[in-house]
């Protein structure tokens, strides 16, 4: 029953505009043969055709915010089914990661660490090169940055950097 209610929502508005305009149209003809009964069929024939024209735009209007229920809920429901699928291949990719990168983890702890010794190897003659001119260059080293320092707040105790004025963690004044 509820299954696509967005869909759902807007045929039955368009049904409502329909058959509320056809009804504004019969009480309309009503108003004008109720005016020709009484003798003033051009008065009953203005205030008929203003009634059908006011009750049609109403009703067209009203049928304009209905639909857009229709669609907001469409939308919302499409966009629950799609973030249920992230979040499905978010789980699998979290799970392929994990086994994939436990094998590496398991080979860390398993292999000994390097000796401080390199291992004896023959010398390898390096093939002759052709003698480069090297031209000097002035370089200046780029000024370092320091990072700001640390403070710690008097009431939470959690680290603060130099440049700020309250606490990220419990807000207050440093």
């Amino acid at each position: 029953m509820f299954d696509n209610i967005g869909n759902k929502i807007k045929a039955l508005t368009k049904v409502i505009a329909i058959v509320g305009m056809i009804l504004w149209g019969i009480i309309a003809l009503v108003i004008i043969i109720a005016g020709a009964a009484a003798g003033s069929f051009i008065a009953g024939l203005i205030v008929g055709i203003l009634v059908a024209v006011a009750g049609c735009l109403i009703v067209w209007i009203n049928s304009f915010v209905m639909y857009a229920y229709g669609e907001l809920v469409s939308n919302a429901a499409e966009a629950s089914k799609d973030i249920a699928s992230i979040k499905g291949e978010l789980h699998e990719i979290r799970n392929l990661h994990a086994h994939h990168h436990a094998p590496e983890k398991a080979q860390q702890k398993a292999e000994p660490a390097p000796s401080a010794a390199p291992a004896a190897t023959a010398p390898v003659a390096a093939p002759a090169a052709a003698p480069a001119t090297v031209t000097p260059v002035a370089v200046t080293p780029a000024p370092e940055k320091k990072a700001p320092e640390k403070r710690v707040c008097p009431q939470c105790g959690n680290k603060v950097a130099e440049d700020q004025q309250f606490c990220s963690n419990c807000g207050c004044r440093v």
